[in-house]
């Protein structure tokens, strides 16, 4: 098994750069849907919330964001981050977009985002001058029960 991982790495390590940005954006795209997943599989079990939309789309002024997760029922939008967020451009824009929803849409009256590798200190300020909730599972155990996303839901 050690050395297919080893060949695994060796034939990455070997791409082009366009090839090399095209794997990992790929990796990082299925990386993302497994965690989404699990996002909504630790919401269902343990909150009782299962009519989760995926890919839900909000208009704004900003133009229009598609959140992860999206419970009617429950006003909650959430946002799943798999790898480290950082305050990037496009991610600036997504809580630009989804403040936006939280202060003028009847839809959502909670947004999360779940960050499973942690953000940047320069995107946790970003985030804690709105009123969307971050949770970090950087240095947790993926507790589902976790006192930190009872408080975020309730």
């Amino acid at each position: 098994m050690e050395k297919s991982i080893s060949y695994d790495a060796m034939r990455v390590a070997n791409l082009e750069p366009a090839s090399k940005r095209k794997f990992f954006a790929l990796a990082n795209r299925k990386r993302g849907a497994a965690l989404e997943l699990l996002a909504r599989v630790i919401f269902r079990i343990d909150y009782g919330i299962n009519d989760f939309e995926k890919r839900a789309a909000f208009r704004t002024p900003h133009g229009v964001r598609f959140v992860d997760l999206y419970s009617p029922s429950n006003k909650l939008s959430i946002e799943v981050k798999a790898g480290r967020a950082c305050s990037k451009k496009f991610t600036r824009k997504q809580i630009e977009k989804d403040n936006y929803i939280l202060e003028n849409s009847q839809l959502v009256s909670k947004s999360i985002w779940i960050c499973f590798q942690g953000a940047t200190a320069s995107l946790q300020s970003i985030i804690n001058k709105t009123n969307i909730k971050y949770i970090s599972f950087e240095n947790i155990d993926l507790d589902p029960c976790n006192q930190n996303i009872k408080k975020l839901i309730e």
